[in-house]
């Protein structure tokens, strides 16, 4: 399997929710893992972000040791055996450099509107991810190690992100554009996260939007 046919899997993995199951060292039953779910998103250059409170019990657990493990999936999907999966294991740190907020808070609270402004007006704070390997599982056929994942994510103007957001308003109804990658665009749909895979890569956002007015998707049952 190539690079590329790997980094679309995984991507498609990575881009298909905005929440996941997370993993810390338990600081109140040491040896023990501790999860729940918490909500997350991607940044420009790939990064898992997410926001937690300072008296979660994540935040108490990551202060001790920060090594964590991460499972993301499609929580859309009909079949949740066949569905793509990931596994991503590294450190999360704390975000400390305030010049880098506006970047963190434009993504994260563009994924979750009813969080707007956590940071700002309550106790909570961003962390990131430093990945230290991924577990892709992508359907019965698929299931490998991968030391980085790039998912080619493209930067959009704010016309090209006007042209993309009204074929999808006209194609699909409302659906809300947030991310485009060369494999495919995420979008948001009543309040879900969604992946729609393009059947080949592209190169540029102007061949993206070609794709897109086509719809040429990989699977087009998902819309």
């Amino acid at each position: 399997m190539s690079l590329e046919s790997l980094d679309a899997l995984a991507t498609a993995a990575l881009l298909s929710c905005r929440q996941a199951v997370m993993a810390s060292q338990s600081a109140s039953i040491p040896g023990f893992p501790f999860t729940s779910v918490i909500p997350l998103a991607v940044t420009h250059t790939g990064k898992i972000t997410i926001l937690i409170s300072d008296i979660a019990q994540h935040t108490r657990n990551l202060t001790m040791d920060n090594r964590v493990s991460i499972l993301l999936h499609d929580d859309t999907a009909s079949s949740w055996q066949a569905a793509s999966r990931l596994l991503v294991i590294g450190h999360m740190k704390p975000v400390l450099d305030e010049s880098a907020f506006p970047a963190f808070r434009e993504i994260f609270y563009l994924q979750h509107p009813e969080l707007t402004g956590f940071d700002q007006e309550l106790d909570f704070h961003f962390w990131q991810l430093e990945p230290i390997r991924f577990r892709l599982v992508a359907g019965f056929g698929t299931i490998k190690w991968i030391d980085t994942i790039d998912p080619h994510l493209f930067s959009l103007s704010p016309e090209d992100m006007s042209q993309i957001q009204e074929i999808l308003h006209f194609q699909h109804g409302y659906a809300r554009l947030m991310r485009l990658s060369a494999f495919g665009l995420q979008i948001m749909q009543q309040g879900h996260i969604q992946f729609l895979e393009f059947e080949q890569a592209v190169t540029s956002p102007q061949e993206a939007l070609e794709v897109i007015k086509s719809g040429k998707f990989r699977d087009p049952l998902m819309l």
